[in-house]
């Protein structure tokens, strides 16, 4: 079903696509779309869970590792911007999370993107303690000007695929720097 919701996602804005629409896609019957999920929104924000499930694996397996604070953010934002830039459902994701019409969904849908930014905190504290970053007073507020750094730059990739290796090297750069990083990353 997601990867037909994609695809419709690709021709049409979110509100004019239907269920009915979903599961002609899908090849389903639209009363099977029910077993589910009760609506449109909820269909999205599960479908985009459990996408979104793949990104966190793989960043909370590189900020899991024990290596120079510096490197190890940078290749967790390089496999952010790169997943946004090549994902299969890239459209879906980005429309659950920041699509108007489902603020009531958002939650559910963006739980395992939450859950990245507690893998990326604990790098920067580490990065802190250790001295490869500048102290920060707030933790969370850098982290979650971070992502909106992130999020632009994914927005960027999805509306310029070929910006890819540009824009994320530039996220990186814009990050590290406001983090006080002087090692090569």
């Amino acid at each position: 079903m997601a990867a037909g919701l994609e695809k419709l996602l690709t021709k049409s804005p979110y509100e004019a696509i239907t269920l009915a629409d979903i599961a002609a896609e899908a090849g389903i019957a639209r009363n099977t779309v029910y077993n589910y999920a009760k609506d449109k929104p909820a269909l999205v924000a599960a479908l985009t869970a459990a996408q979104a499930q793949i990104l966190y694996d793989e960043v909370v397996a590189i900020c899991g590792t024990s290596e120079n604070p510096g490197p190890q953010l940078a290749r967790a934002l390089h496999a952010i911007v790169t997943w946004f830039g090549n994902a299969e459902h890239r459209h879906l994701i980005l429309c659950a999370l920041f699509g108007p019409a489902l603020k009531s969904a958002t939650l559910t849908a963006s739980a395992p993107l939450l859950r990245i930014s507690s893998a990326v905190e604990a790098v920067i504290l580490r990065g802190i303690e250790t001295g490869h970053f500048r102290p920060i007073r707030d933790v969370r507020l850098t982290v979650d000007m971070m992502g909106k750094a992130a999020e632009a730059a994914a927005f960027h990739v999805v509306k310029n695929p070929e910006t890819l290796e540009t824009t994320s090297s530039e996220l990186r750069a814009f990050i590290l720097h406001a983090l006080g990083y002087r090692g090569a990353a």
